[in-house]
């Protein structure tokens, strides 16, 4: 039995310790830190529940006593104050733009201009599908990590470990966000770092001269023209699949004998230069007429304002049903085995050609050099041992 106040009792600074309670089921709690808490304990269908209405210091009697009657309004409409509480300040965080919906848009909105565009497709699709419909109407400053690893749990359970936590990089920088615009204190994301473990990665499977040899010969005559002329372009290259399917037409400059690929749509961020050779210019100039008016190099079957995906290039290897581990990055790891094995060019210009970055950050800002001329070479000794090994038998 809580102890209860006398009517007249004024000077509540000096109470000890506990919990005492007044008129219209009003309790005072105080900590043993000295903080006071005003508390409505209340019965809706059939519970016992109570909800904190402010601090001592917020609220004097008179104004506690009000704001249990206020309560005891609320459970006699029906209404349990707990929810309507949150629904208010769900409105109010609405209204000031701080839900987590409304501080995720506005990251998207700032962050998004600075990556690729399957950066921004990935992100989105994730927001929209994922992330959104179960923290989206939260103000952003409530949230607590249980949610997020629900989220993740869920994103696990429906796609993969390695989602699950992408789902929860997507938060943290959210929550990072929040913090550094004054919407939130902390970022309960970062906890959840080790919640679910990632799988051990697996390298991409290499190819030897001989199965990229069976590779070449293989029938791939059925595909439809945008992912034939990609596959066929794909071990000439030594882009990443999803850069070569995203490649546009604008990004061709036949006359220099290069494709020119911004820097957004480059994992690195750095534009890079792909000097083309024979072979490669011949599979262009082919693609190039049958594209249609599309943007793209690689239009999409049905939709020929989009490219096609990098699931196109996975399933139509897959269909080619080689006796070998293979997948669209085989070719880039390839690419730099082999160039090397057969002296084909130097360090740097391999390096290069698979537009990976040289030296440290320093160096990098004093040395611009992209060797287009060692790696047009390269990439014309390239495409030649490639054609040799297509007429292998």
């Amino acid at each position: 039995m809580l102890p209860v106040l006398p009517p007249m009792t004024r000077d509540l600074q000096t109470l000890p310790p506990g919990e005492y309670t007044l008129a219209e089921n009003l309790r005072l709690a105080i900590h043993p830190g000295g903080k006071r808490t005003w508390r409505v304990a209340y019965r809706l269908h059939g519970k016992r529940r109570q909800i904190v209405v402010g601090t001592l210091t917020e609220l004097d009697l008179e104004a506690a006593i009000a704001a249990a009657r206020g309560v005891r309004d609320q459970v006699a409409a029906g209404k349990d104050p707990v929810q309507h509480r949150k629904v208010a300040k769900t409105k109010a965080a609405v209204a000031a733009g701080t839900t987590f919906r409304g501080i995720a848009e506005d990251w998207f909105r700032r962050y998004a201009a600075m990556r690729s565009n399957s950066w921004k497709q990935n992100t989105r699709r994730w927001l929209d599908r994922d992330i959104l419909p179960t923290l989206g109407d939260r103000p952003v400053a409530e949230i607590e990590a249980v949610e997020v690893l629900v989220l993740m749990e869920e994103g696990e359970r429906r796609v993969s470990a390695s989602h699950a936590n992408d789902l929860r990089g997507l938060v943290t920088m959210i929550l990072d966000h929040a913090i550094a615009r004054g919407a939130a204190r902390y970022n309960v994301a970062t906890a959840l770092r080790r919640a679910i473990p990632k799988p051990p990665s697996k390298p991409h499977p290499h190819l030897t001269e001989e199965q990229l040899a069976e590779f070449l010969r293989a029938d791939v005559e059925e595909l439809t023209p945008s992912v034939l002329y990609a596959i066929k372009l794909l071990p000439h290259l030594a882009l990443r699949v999803a850069e070569l399917c995203r490649l546009e037409a604008a990004d061709v400059d036949l006359k220099l004998g290069v494709i020119r690929i911004p820097a957004p749509r480059m994992k690195g961020r750095h534009e890079h230069i792909v000097p083309l050779s024979r072979q490669a210019t011949k599979l262009v100039r082919e693609a190039m007429q049958l594209r249609g008016p599309s943007l793209y190099l690689f239009p999409g079957l049905s939709a020929r304002d989009q490219p096609i995906s990098k699931t196109a290039i996975n399933r139509a290897i897959e269909r080619m049903e080689l006796p070998f581990p293979i997948v669209p990055h085989s070719f880039r790891s390839t690419f730099a085995t082999i160039t090397r094995e057969h002296d084909l060019g130097s360090h740097d210009a391999i390096e290069l050609a698979l537009a990976h970055r040289l030296g440290g950050e320093v160096e990098r800002a004093y040395n611009r050099a992209t060797l287009l001329q060692r790696r047009r070479e390269l990439m014309q000794k390239w495409s030649d041992l490639l054609t040799q090994l297509a007429r292998k038998r």
